[in-house]
């Protein structure tokens, strides 16, 4: 068998994976930024913030990434001759349209990826924020009949809550007591009639194993 193409071609070989490695990493970088950003937009309590987030996750990951390709080449150049005005479209470039497709296909991808990661190890997200205005003792000693008629479960691996649930109100630190009051609080403001997704905290009480859910 003769070799010998291939062995002389080895500086177009060579010059090629460098250049591979090169766009790996420059879009790499740009879809980790935008898909973080995607994924901030997906968890917003705002609709027109979370709506299209999820609109453009759901289509990227919808549709090949070569159809992707041919469409911001060749679509891309006269969309922007009529945005600017121009009697001639807009000249990209193949390099150019390459690193910008595959930033806003990859995009999508680390979006979704954070999104299941976080719920992987525990991080249910959206995080919602609570303002409480009432006094911190008083919001703690509500847990009471709570925690006495066994609605709210411990985890024993939640060694640093126990111990300060254990310790308060002499206890050096209360934020532990604190934090579940505000999450007990979320779960009561729950509004009737609300859809509850259900699979989630199935999945949460299966993780729990022994409870704390």
């Amino acid at each position: 068998m003769d070799f010998t193409s291939i062995t002389n071609s080895w500086g177009y070989i060579l010059s090629g994976a460098a250049y591979t490695v090169q766009l790996t990493a420059i879009t790499a970088v740009g879809g980790l930024f935008l898909g973080t950003l995607l994924a901030l937009c997906h968890i917003s309590e705002k609709r027109w913030l979370s709506a299209p987030a999820k609109l453009y996750i759901n289509l990227m990951r919808a549709v090949p990434l070569v159809l992707v390709l041919f469409w911001y080449f060749l679509l891309m150049p006269e969309i922007l001759r009529i945005i600017l005005g121009l009697d001639h479209p807009v000249k990209i470039g193949a390099e150019m349209t390459a690193i910008i497709t595959f930033v806003l296909f990859e995009a999508a991808y680390f979006a979704e990826i954070m999104r299941q990661k976080s719920a992987a190890v525990g991080e249910y997200l959206p995080i919602v924020e609570i303002n409480s205005t009432q006094n911190k003792d008083a919001r703690i000693q509500s847990l009471q009949p709570f925690i006495k008629n066994g609605y709210v479960k411990f985890s024993r691996k939640h060694k640093t809550l126990l111990k300060q649930m254990t310790e308060y109100p002499m206890g050096k630190n209360d934020d532990g007591p604190d934090g579940l009051q505000m999450a007990v609080k979320l779960a009561l403001d729950v509004k009737v009639g609300r859809k509850v997704e259900y699979k989630s905290v199935i999945a949460r009480a299966l993780d729990f194993k022994r409870g704390a859910y």
